[in-house]
């Protein structure tokens, strides 16, 4: 008795056989020769030239090639620019941030209690809150 997992691997064997075999029939008897090349090439210099004539009587052609030459030329500008950003930013970074000096010295600005006290009741005096409601 065969379970799922090799009857399905052999099946899927088989197909995978048949369909390369296909394959390789199909590439053998259609391959292009000399003939199809050819016309091929000569197609696609016909495409070209039927575009050439049709863009020069086209207006919109120019008016888009026009739109394609001041994009290059802002993609260009805005590459320099974005690669200038960038160049600052690495610049920036190298630096160490405001917090990060201050861990390095380790000195501690922390109030004393005296301080504390004083700027709460500064905050919670009545001159004080007049200022402040008035701001708000």
């Amino acid at each position: 008795m065969q379970d799922g997992i090799s009857f399905s691997i052999e099946a899927l064997m088989d197909q995978l056989v048949e369909v390369v075999s296909e394959l390789i029939l199909i590439t053998k008897y259609t391959t292009d020769g000399p003939k199809e090349k050819e016309e091929d090439a000569q197609l696609e210099c016909k495409i070209k030239e039927m575009m050439k004539k049709n863009s020069e009587k086209d207006p919109t052609y120019k008016r888009l090639a026009k739109i394609r030459k001041e994009f290059m030329e802002n993609k260009e500008k805005n590459d320099r620019l974005f690669k200038r950003a960038l160049e600052f930013d690495k610049f920036n970074e190298s630096k160490p941030t405001f917090n990060e000096f201050n861990m390095n010295n380790h000195k501690t600005n922390t109030p004393t209690k005296d301080r504390r006290k004083r700027a709460t009741t500064l905050t919670n005096s009545t001159p004080m809150k007049k200022e402040i409601m008035q701001l708000l």
